[in-house]
């Protein structure tokens, strides 16, 4: 038997046009290989565990009030950030503001909350939505359990005639100030309790979101909250972080967003503080407003969404009014 070899001769030309081909199909399953890649690198940053922490007050519990209400808003954002999440609290005593702008940029915990002044643009990258919905600028009054005083005030200046407590380095103190009031400070809120029933002030003014939780303390016996004024000056509490960690920022902005505009935001609020109001009967007393010089100009007042007003009661009473 006899076989037969076959050659295919081929030319230069041939042989360049095929190793051209050739070169084509590997670049063409590289680019693949790379495209694939990409879009699964970019799924899993897409379902990349958001880790949250956050300070949690246990100590004292007003603030571990506002921690836990804290801890389910972190909650309610993440869980519409379409990315697995977990909420972590650190636990720590209460702090002032210079303390919580160190932690964050320590790294001690990621997220916290502060009072929104012209100057925490400045140090930290706040989230412009007030999570308390401004409550925090809606003040009663401790007064001593037999000062009946302050039920003849009517406007500012009568108001004005009261001496009144605050924290030496609370924001509160500046805006009180500001609008005419004599403050006197002390280093804690037990403090200014005391100093109010030495009559040392007159008046201690707290939020609504506190004053009915504080009222119930053995520090606060032989005072009571008073009936019948309500101070208030526009404020906010803002989430804050550090300023580097603004794809975070973004996220809790979406997030805060969605959490508006269905309707989730508002709930979560009421749940946690809705009996206030009717304990404050703030549709019933007198309104005495004020400004507030310290304010961000990020605040957002214009979006009413966001902010809680007596007018959305019957029968409140302001100085226009009167």
């Amino acid at each position: 038997m006899f076989r037969r070899r076959i050659y295919i001769v081929v030319g230069y030309d041939d042989w360049f046009g095929v190793m051209s081909a050739l070169k084509l199909v590997v670049l063409c399953l590289l680019g693949s290989i790379v495209i694939v890649l990409g879009v699964q690198e970019k799924a899993e940053a897409s379902e990349q565990t958001l880790r949250i922490s956050y300070p949690y007050v246990q100590t004292d519990p007003v603030y571990k009030d506002i921690s836990d209400y804290v801890h389910d808003l972190l909650k309610l954002l993440l869980s519409k950030s379409g990315n697995p999440y977990v909420v972590e609290p650190v636990y720590v005593p209460p702090v002032p503001m210079s303390r919580t702008v160190m932690y964050l940029n320590s790294g001690k915990f990621n997220v916290a909350w502060a009072h929104y002044d012209k100057h925490l643009d400045e140090l930290l990258l706040p989230i412009p939505v007030p999570i308390f919905r401004g409550l925090g600028g809606w003040r009663l009054f401790f007064v001593r359990a037999d000062d009946t005083r302050m039920a003849e005030v009517r406007d500012l200046a009568e108001l004005k005639n009261f001496q009144l407590g605050q924290g030496h380095d609370w924001p509160d103190t500046t805006i009180l100030r500001a609008a005419g009031f004599e403050v006197r400070t002390g280093v804690a809120r037990d403090n200014l309790f005391q100093l109010l029933k030495h009559q040392r002030i007159d008046a201690f003014p707290r939020s609504v979101m506190e004053i009915w939780s504080e009222a119930k303390l053995p520090q606060a016996s032989g005072l009571r909250v008073e009936e019948h004024v309500v101070l208030h000056y526009p404020t906010a509490f803002y989430l804050v972080l550090k300023r580097s960690d603004r794809e975070l920022g973004e996220i809790l902005q979406a997030s805060f967003d969605k959490a508006i505009s269905d309707g989730s935001f508002q709930q979560l609020f009421l749940a946690w503080k809705g009996d206030i109001f009717e304990q404050s009967r703030l549709n019933q007393r007198q309104v005495i407003s004020i400004d507030n010089p310290v304010l961000g100009a990020n605040a957002r007042l214009d979006r009413h969404e966001l902010w809680f007003s007596p007018s959305d009661l019957t029968g409140v009473k302001s100085d226009a009014q009167r």
